[in-house]
């Protein structure tokens, strides 16, 4: 794909739409430059076979690839006698003495990268400053992902008016991108006076909230929200990538904070109700809070087993696109649904497919994969009320967990109190099985 024409070109070698999107975006807005970006070598060899297109500079993670993407590159180059200058980041057998290589520690901010590229082009911060971009500064849909936090108001072209699409704060979704691509819109725009601003801070500015000292335990509730979302919302379109998987270890820590702060599971509802986002997250963070206050009546809740219940309460639905089928807990409420029989599916198997998810995750919890497979009752992952009594421990903690939190919103959203009493009588009732009946006396001396 070829974005955002000017008189510079770069030719962006990148598989990882995240990096695509991160390493693009910077590209454009600090070197003024258009970007193609492709894949491969043999894309490599297709690109500069085209005799009307001239790159100015080659950028390549060498560290995206097995093997040496970046010596096999320069071998090409310098076959064809092409004297472009390429620039490489990671490890790479290239020499100091290759002509035409700049080699960067992959430690480095990419300003610092940036910065070199730069006086190579022979633009300087003047010639930047000095060059009018008008009112609205253009960048290509391709190249925002789903979950990063808007930092400064985009706007879509129609005609010669722009009309705003996403506000400062708001999380960009993937509905919303996948409707204006299907809609056969193309770029977004930014004032063009906080464009680096809004490049800047697509991640940044969760963690540093995350980290706020000063940060209340409302306003936490609320940050965290917003994290989630973009947790969710990255993971549908890319994975767990590692920036992904970082904001979530942020997010989670500030779920284990939120449960210890709040004295009781009424404030934490009457903070909620406040939150105007996912259900999902407000459901994830009352199990969380449920759940811990029972592993702390248990002999084996030991802090390793509470770490591993947030985690669990954090990515168990983490393969339902919308929050309405998260409220669906039963198989018959699900196969009486006017859902599709492809919706029902992902419903049904969703606990298996989230399993598979985090197994790919490198340094999780021990065992949370399978935990998470069984979070509605079954070993496979199938269905939504098949219990089993060969699940985990920790699993079933989770469904008696997760059943309070249920009784607990039906009470908020029908603004009456929750009757502790009824509430264990229908859990031991519901449940009547020996994995489940070793925790019955955590629920009597549950404190909410």
């Amino acid at each position: 794909m070829i974005l955002d024409p000017t008189n510079l070109s770069i030719l962006l070698i990148e598989h990882r739409e995240e990096y695509r999107a991160v390493y693009g975006l910077n590209l454009i807005v600090y070197l003024d430059s258009k970007v193609t970006v492709v894949s491969t070598k043999n894309d490599v060899v297709k690109e500069l076979k085209d005799k009307n297109q001239q790159y100015n500079l080659i950028f390549l993670d060498n560290d995206a690839y097995t093997g040496d993407m970046a010596l096999d590159l320069y071998k090409l180059l310098s076959e064809k006698n092409l004297n472009i200058p390429f620039y490489v980041v990671g490890k790479t057998k290239l020499g100091l003495n290759a002509d035409h290589v700049y080699k960067f520690d992959k430690s480095l901010e990419l300003k610092y990268i940036l910065g070199p590229m730069a006086e190579g082009l022979n633009i300087t911060a003047k010639m930047m400053a000095l060059k009018s971009h008008g009112p609205y500064f253009s960048m290509p849909i391709d190249f925002l992902i789903p979950g990063w936090q808007c930092s400064a108001d985009l706007f879509i072209s129609i005609g010669d008016a722009y009309k705003l699409m996403f506000k400062v704060g708001d999380i960009i979704l993937n509905d919303e991108l996948e409707f204006m691509t299907k809609s056969g819109i193309k770029h977004l725009f930014v004032d063009s006076t906080k464009r680096l601003k809004f490049v800047n801070s697509l991640t940044n500015e969760i963690f540093a909230k995350l980290n706020d000292p000063d940060l209340t335990k409302e306003d936490r509730v609320h940050v965290t929200a917003k994290g989630y979302q973009m947790v969710m919302e990255q993971a549908r379109r890319l994975g767990i990538t590692q920036t992904t998987l970082d904001i979530a270890n942020e997010c989670i820590s500030s779920m284990k904070n939120i449960v210890e702060v709040f004295d009781n599971l009424n404030d934490l509802l009457a903070e909620l109700i406040k939150e105007d986002g996912s259900y999902r997250y407000k459901h994830s963070l009352l199990c969380s809070y449920v759940g811990i206050h029972l592993l702390k009546k248990l002999s084996w809740g030991s802090k390793e087993e509470q770490d591993k219940f947030i985690f669990l309460c954090f990515f168990h639905d983490i393969a339902l696109p919308r929050d309405d089928w998260a409220r669906i807990h039963h198989d018959e409420d699900l196969k009486g649904s006017s859902l599709t029989d492809d919706e029902k599916e992902i419903i049904s198997s969703h606990a298996s497919a989230a399993s598979k998810i985090i197994s790919k995750v490198n340094k999780i919890p021990f065992g949370i994969d399978l935990i998470i497979k069984q979070h509605h009752g079954s070993k496979n992952g199938k269905g939504l009320s098949k219990i089993s009594n060969e699940i985990s421990p920790l699993a079933a903690l989770f469904i008696l967990a997760e059943e309070w939190t249920s009784y607990a919103i039906q009470s908020q959203e029908n603004q009456e109190k929750l009757d502790k009493k009824k509430v264990i009588q229908k859990i031991t009732i519901k449940y009547d099985f020996p994995v489940f009946k070793k925790l019955f006396p955590a629920l009597h001396s549950l404190e909410l």
